[in-house]
C-alpha cells in the first residue's frame, strides 16, 4: 500500500464526494472561484465537497524550481478554512506519490472517499508525468464511472489568474495587479524585530521585520501600505531592500507607521501592500534621504486617503 493510499484512507467516511485538487497556493480569485463552482455542484447533487491539497509544493519537493509562495502553509490552510467546505484534506508530497499513476491515483479517491465527480481547472493535471490532465480524466470517467467538470479561468486585463502570475506582478512591484489577482491586498506578517533605529534618528521610526526566505516578495522599493496591529489598522510606508545609504546588507522590511508613537519590538505586524511609489536608492547623505521619505509619506497619504 502507498503511502498516498494510507492518507486517503485516514479520511474515509460514508458520505459520497465531490472533489477538487490542487495545491492552492494564495487562494487567489481563479482558486475561489473554482472552489464555489465546486460547492454549488455538491449542493446540486447532494455530495459533500471536499477539496485536497498538499503539505509541500509538488515542485519544491521534486527539486524542479525553487518556488517562492504566496502564503505560508498556516495561511493557506487558514484561506481554505474560511470558504465553506465540508471537507479538507492535507496529503504528504513525496517523489513517491509522484510515480502514482492517474488511474491508481483516480482508484483510491473512488474507493476510499466516494468521489462521485471532480471539479479541476483547465490546467489540471495529477499522477505520474502529469498524465491526469481534463481530457484522460475525461478518458477515465467513462471508465470508472465519475462525472468530469472543467471550470474555466478567471480572466483579469487579459491576464489569466495564476499564482505565477501574481508571483510575476509581484517581482516587478506591481502590488496594484497582484491584487487585482488576489482579491486582497498581498501582506507579509512578522514580528518585529530590533533594528539600528536610524529611522528614529531621521524623525520617521520603523518597525522591522525579517523577510522569510520561502516567500514570493514584491521587488525592491518603497510602498503605500496598510499596517495592522491586532485590529488595529495605520496607513504605512514600506520599505523593501537593505538599506544602501547606509551600507546596510541585510535584506528586510521596514515599516514606518503614519501617526502612530509606541514601541512594538515583539509584537505580530501584518503589512499590506497598496501600491509602489519609488525603487529602493542610494542618497548622497542622511538629509537627502530625509527629505524624499517626506515625500513618500505625503505621496501614500494621497493613495491611501
Amino acid at each position: 500500500m502507498t503511502l498516498l493510499e494510507e492518507e486517503i484512507i485516514r479520511h474515509s467516511s460514508d458520505q459520497n464526494t465531490l472533489i477538487t485538487i490542487g495545491v492552492f497556493d494564495g487562494v487567489h480569485l481563479g482558486h475561489q472561484h473554482l472552489i464555489n463552482e465546486l460547492k454549488k455542484q455538491a449542493k446540486e447533487r447532494n455530495l459533500q465537497s471536499c477539496l485536497i491539497t498538499f503539505k509541500d509544493h509538488p515542485s519544491k519537493v521534486l527539486g524542479q524550481d525553487d518556488i517562492k509562495l504566496i502564503l505560508s502553509l498556516e495561511e493557506r490552510n487558514l484561506a481554505l478554512s474560511q470558504m465553506g467546505l465540508d471537507q479538507i484534506i492535507m496529503l504528504s508530497f513525496t517523489p513517491e506519490i509522484s510515480t502514482v499513476s492517474a488511474t491508481d491515483f483516480v482508484g483510491y479517491l473512488l474507493d476510499h472517499l466516494h468521489m462521485k465527480g471532480i471539479v479541476v481547472g483547465s490546467d489540471f493535471a495529477l499522477g505520474r508525468n502529469r498524465a491526469g490532465d481534463a481530457t484522460a480524466l475525461r478518458r477515465l470517467s467513462h471508465i470508472m464511472d465519475f462525472s468530469v467538470s472543467v471550470v474555466s479561468p478567471v480572466v483579469i486585463e487579459n491576464q489569466i489568474v495564476s499564482s505565477t502570475a501574481i508571483r510575476r506582478a509581484l517581482l516587478s512591484g506591481n502590488v496594484s495587479k497582484a491584487r487585482l489577482m488576489l482579491g486582497r491586498n498581498y501582506h507579509l506578517r512578522g514580528t518585529v524585530q530590533n533594528g539600528a533605529n536610524r529611522g528614529t534618528k531621521l524623525g520617521f521610526p520603523t518597525a522591522n521585520l525579517t523577510l522569510p526566505g520561502y516567500l514570493a516578495l514584491p521587488a525592491d522599493g518603497v510602498y503605500a501600505a496598510k499596517a495592522f496591529l491586532g485590529e488595529k489598522e495605520y496607513n504605512a510606508v514600506a520599505n523593501i531592500g537593505s538599506c544602501p545609504t547606509f551600507g546596510q546588507e541585510e535584506h528586510r522590511l521596514e515599516v514606518h507607521l503614519l501617526d502612530f508613537a509606541g514601541d512594538i519590538k515583539g509584537q505580530v505586524l501584518k503589512v499590506e501592500f497598496v501600491e509602489f511609489l519609488r525603487p529602493e536608492i542610494c542618497f548622497a547623505d542622511a538629509e537627502a534621504l530625509k527629505t524624499q521619505i517626506s515625500a513618500d509619506i505625503s505621496k501614500a497619504r494621497d493613495i491611501l486617503r
